[in-house]
């Protein structure tokens, strides 16, 4: 069961959360960062969108991949906090190919 809040913190090294098969009692969870010279990939289910707009961006760049910026329809809506220094934010869905996903 993913927390209604959960805080991510690393320095020098890669953060991925993927919330594909997790299970999500909420309507909205909110991640607090802290990263510094990493990469930060969120994988999200199909149906959930996310809001980045209060991520503090430090010669970071962010994309959003094919997730709705907006929160409507029936999936989690995902508020991103914090600060990204020196690293990339990347939210995503699954990636499949065949039978494998990643």
């Amino acid at each position: 069961m993913v927390a209604r809040r959960l805080t991510v913190r690393s320095t020098a090294g890669a953060v991925k959360l993927d919330f594909t098969e997790a299970l999500i009692g909420h309507r909205v969870v909110e991640i607090d960062l802290k990263v510094s010279f990493g990469q930060t990939t969120l994988v999200l289910p199909r149906g959930a969108s996310v809001d980045i707009e209060s991520v503090e961006l430090i010669a970071s760049p962010a994309r959003v991949r094919d997730v709705p910026t907006a929160a409507g329809g029936d999936g989690p809506h995902f508020v991103v906090r914090g600060k990204q220094v020196g690293g990339r934010l990347l939210v995503r869905h699954r990636r499949r190919f065949w039978r494998w996903t990643w």
